[in-house]
């Protein structure tokens, strides 16, 4: 999504993305992530119920525990929940046959990320990576303290480093890696802090 305008709260720089509530850029050791919030009724954050949070970016992943070091001790995420996910939700998750997974919920920074470890049935795909003109979710996108490193430690635990996107320019650093089965996440490190800041 294209970054619109920047505002600051509270010291930190509030973005707008077409389609997106506030995007709010939080401090963190060596990650800092975007809490993007889907509008909710009459254009205010949330269900109107008092939910005010996003919902997870859902990740199916070929090996639940590998995928949870990676997002883990790789970016700093911290579990807050497991649940086990049965045949009871096959029509709503549109998935035939018998279903049976792990569902995994992960947070950092008021970001969730939710990994589907499915045992039935199962998962499809060859964890090649998605083009970035394919329609859909192309990639996660990343503030960073130093590119190198996270990219580096993010490989250590299974990940890959795409070098040809390594790019140093007057606004930033930037790199893309792939998760362990091929999504793609950008690090970036902006020069003068994020747009407008």
């Amino acid at each position: 999504m294209s970054i619109i305008r920047s505002n600051r709260i509270g010291g930190y720089p509030i973005f707008n993305t077409i389609g997106y509530s506030s995007a709010v850029y939080k401090r963190a050791a060596d990650v800092r992530l975007q809490d993007q919030v889907p509008l909710g009724r009459g254009g205010r954050i949330g269900d109107g119920r008092g939910h005010r949070r996003g919902l997870p970016y859902r990740l199916c992943v070929t090996d639940l525990e590998h995928s949870r070091r990676f997002y883990s001790d790789g970016l700093g995420f911290q579990e807050v929940g497991q649940f086990e996910v049965g045949p009871e939700f096959g029509a709503v998750m549109e998935v035939e046959g018998a279903l049976a997974l792990t569902s995994v919920f992960l947070r950092r920074d008021g970001v969730s990320i939710e990994l589907l470890g499915y045992r039935s049935p199962a998962v499809e795909g060859d964890g090649t990576r998605r083009k970035m003109t394919q329609l859909g979710l192309t990639h996660l996108s990343l503030l960073v303290q130093d590119v190198d490193a996270v990219a580096a430690r993010l490989q250590s635990l299974g990940g890959s480093v795409l070098p040809a996107t390594r790019l140093s320019a007057a606004s930033g650093e930037f790199v893309y890696c792939l998760d362990p089965d091929g999504i793609r996440i950008e690090l970036m490190r902006l020069s003068a802090g994020p747009v407008g800041g």
